[in-house]
């Protein structure tokens, strides 16, 4: 059960150098990248498998001021102005709370058109996947083809819809296997998941009398 957290990475495979993805996934990965070049895009991988490590070390240094944090409308949050559940929900709306991250899986993945923008340049922000962005036809693509492969948009309405954070077209999940992992992910089994390390995560006192809540509006879904 510690892969829901990213506490443990046995079921992954390493399909590239230094991407993870769930051996369940791999196959649909690599069929995705050949449909895409088949349509004429270099799909790559900007971001899969992520820990519970790097999960808490991005949390952590938002919390605590060291990472700037944006509201919805890209301005910087001064984050020594606010409370800590209020530090906790400006932070939800990019970043998840550790242990919550489909990245933790291995089933989803941030994914870019290397044809039209380096990994060095690539910033993941919507501008980069609409109108005359380099990743525009990618997406347009993705859209009619993902449900085909058994892909889907999970940070996308109308899966998004309940949840209150920020959009992401680059972000993409296997279904078949996310769904039944997101099933698994409730607050219990959060707090079960991560009894031993729960001291690594600022705000942690915080995000337990507010569990519940946090889990409704930032977490919980089954796509």
């Amino acid at each position: 059960m510690k892969r829901l957290t990213g506490l443990d990475n046995q079921a992954l495979f390493e399909l590239y150098p230094n991407h993870w993805i769930h051996e369940n996934s791999q196959a649909a990965v690599i069929l995705l990248q050949q449909q895409a070049a088949k349509a004429g895009f270099d799909l790559r991988l900007a971001s899969s498998y992520r820990s519970f490590a790097q999960q808490c070390k991005i949390w952590n240094e938002k919390f605590n001021g060291n990472r700037p944090v944006y509201d919805p409308h890209g301005r910087p949050v001064v984050m020594s102005k606010l409370n800590e559940l209020e530090k906790i929900k400006a932070i939800c709306y990019y970043s998840a709370i550790p242990g919550t991250s489909r990245h933790h899986w291995g089933t989803d993945i941030d994914v870019y058109d290397a044809a039209k923008i380096t990994r060095q340049d690539l910033q993941l922000i919507p501008e980069e996947y609409q109108a005359n962005g380099p990743c525009s036809a990618l997406f347009d693509w993705m859209i009619k083809t993902l449900p085909t492969l058994e892909f889907s948009f999970p940070y996308l309405p109308p899966y998004s819809d309940t949840l209150k954070i920020a959009n992401e077209p680059w972000h993409i999940s296997h279904k078949p296997v996310a769904s039944a992992l997101a099933k698994q992910l409730t607050p219990t089994t959060w707090l079960s998941e991560l009894n031993d390390v729960t001291a690594q995560i600022a705000g942690f006192n915080t995000l337990k009398v507010n569990l519940d809540s946090l889990f409704c509006d930032y977490v919980q879904q089954t796509v």
